[in-house]
């Protein structure tokens, strides 16, 4: 009768993972409010929203790839967070210009990207080989979570105070989310005794 070895026995998930219910990283696109107050065009939304965004995040996504062979996986989640934060400050602090929206939302499309890359490599690492690819689509579906209760509460800030804050909100949540999620690896990997692990 065949057996399961170490390797095949289920196990449970890196508690790491769920953190995904809480990270704050990445509802800044697609925000109205910002666009119009950055005076955007039809054609500037058309860029910023269509395809050369698409290729930018996808871009992302394959610059990310290579970023977490270099590095521990959930380190480079953690400062995908923080680049993001970064732009959204100096999305804030940028005059408020056509050229500013395009620029700044296409160096965010190429956040984004990274930030999609990191995720998956964390929670692929965190999950192992026992039904992964269940697994890995149910913390995929969590980590919307975050997503819907930071973009009414950036949508609410937007309309109570503007634009500015709206982004400048996003960057400091950003920032206490990454120290966070750095907390919690830390305390998980003294308790749990594991080593760093990098995606060969």
């Amino acid at each position: 009768m065949p057996t399961l070895n170490d390797a095949q026995l289920p196990r449970l998930p890196h508690p790491i993972v769920w953190t995904i219910l809480y990270t704050p990283f990445g509802a800044l696109g697609g925000f109205v409010g910002v666009a119009l107050a950055f005076r955007a065009t039809k054609h500037g939304l058309s860029i910023t929203e269509g395809l050369l965004s698409g290729l930018i995040t996808a871009i992302g996504c394959f610059l990310g790839g290579w970023v977490c062979k270099q590095m521990n996986a959930r380190m480079a989640y953690a400062a995908c967070g923080i680049a993001l934060a970064f732009i959204a400050a100096g999305m804030a602090a940028s005059p408020h210009t056509v050229s500013m929206y395009v620029a700044w939302n296409m160096i965010y499309a190429l956040g984004v990207g990274l930030s999609f890359a990191a995720f998956t490599a964390m929670v692929l690492l965190a999950l192992g080989r026992s039904a992964a690819a269940t697994a890995y689509n149910v913390f995929a579906s969590l980590s919307n979570f975050p997503a819907w209760w930071l973009g009414l509460l950036l949508g609410r800030t937007a309309d109570l105070h503007g634009p500015r804050m709206m982004l400048l909100t996003e960057a400091a949540l950003g920032v206490v989310g990454v120290v966070v999620f750095v907390a919690i690896d830390r305390l998980l990997a003294r308790q749990m005794k594991e080593p760093e692990v990098v995606i060969a």
